[in-house]
């Protein structure tokens, strides 16, 4: 396989933006991806990787690209039956318990009549952030933000914001992302009827105009959207709001 005799010809045949499945079999590839993305640091989304084995994904991901990924949740219930042993039927039993008993939210992509160019695959957010960090041994806020889960805390964090805002209204969560197969995505997709509003998230106390591109891109592919926000971080657990643009 070209990829494992040949990283950097693999590489030249096959340049960014790129999706690489079943990453975990090829971990010779890493430091090439490494080097590339250290190359183009204002650019999001140059590989998406993925992986049916989710331990030795992540085990190269943290010790080859820490601080270089983003981690997305996204859900297939299949592989995660497949991983686990277990019957798929099983995985939405355990599931449906946890949303029932409001521990999670399997948020849904928006599209409109756009076809099979999106994914559609829900991501899973936990409406108490601190589960998932303390599931993953994370005592301390320091540790939980520097981490490679930091980007996926944070964005949880904003997710479970947004969630309760619309509840505390007696309003029916209209949340949403969208990602599309070309690697474009906005986190957050609030559909207020009228308006369209994205949200970005990210982990940083300097947010700066490149992070903005998928909200750009969402703006020109839809009608009615309103303000774009980009979420970041300022001091600790303090977030800022940072409008894109104003709408017109």
């Amino acid at each position: 396989m070209l990829a494992t005799s040949d990283p950097k010809l693999f590489f030249m045949q096959h340049p960014p933006p790129l999706i690489l499945d079943e990453i975990q079999y090829v971990p010779e590839i890493f430091p090439y991806i490494k080097r590339d993305v250290d190359e183009h640091r204002g650019e999001k989304g140059r590989f998406i990787l993925s992986g049916s084995q989710s331990f030795s994904l992540m085990q190269g991901v943290t010790e080859t690209l820490a601080g270089r990924t983003g981690i997305l949740t996204l859900l297939s219930m299949s592989e995660m039956a497949r991983e686990i042993g277990i019957a798929v039927n099983t995985v939405k039993t355990w599931f449906s318990i946890l949303e029932a008993s409001f521990q999670i939210v399997l948020l849904k992509p928006y599209y409109e009549n756009l076809g099979k160019r999106l994914v559609k695959i829900p991501k899973l957010y936990f409406l108490d952030p601190a589960i998932p960090a303390y599931l993953a041994g994370l005592r301390e806020t320091e540790h939980a933000i520097r981490g490679p889960m930091g980007g996926a805390l944070f964005e949880n964090a904003v997710f479970a914001e947004l969630y309760r805002t619309f509840v505390h209204h007696g309003e029916q969560p209209r949340l949403f992302f969208w990602r599309t197969a070309a690697g474009h995505e906005v986190d957050f997709i609030l559909d207020l009827g009228h308006t369209l509003v994205p949200i970005e998230v990210k982990l940083t106390a300097t947010p700066k105009p490149a992070m903005a591109k998928s909200l750009e891109k969402f703006s020109s592919l839809f009608e009615r959207v309103g303000q774009l926000y980009l979420i970041s971080i300022i001091v600790r657990t303090h977030f800022s709001f940072s409008p894109v643009r104003a709408t017109t």
